[in-house]
């Protein structure tokens, strides 16, 4: 048995998760502007730290 302490929490298959820095949203959405040049519209709390966003994409497929 594994022991886990109280600043993580178990994962799914034995994964072990540290908990997000306050400023999670701000590295977030700089890695996704780096990354993909799209920004966030809005997010959509599941709760317990698990979040959905949605991001604006325009000219995906231009015509």
């Amino acid at each position: 048995m594994r022991t886990v302490s109280s600043e993580s929490v178990q994962g799914g298959a034995g994964q072990l998760y540290a908990p997000a820095p306050e400023n999670w949203k701000d590295l977030f959405e700089k890695d996704l502007l780096d990354a993909y040049s799209v920004t966030p519209d809005h997010y959509e709390d599941f709760g317990d730290g698990f979040f959905q966003v949605y991001v604006m994409m325009e000219n995906l497929f231009p015509m």
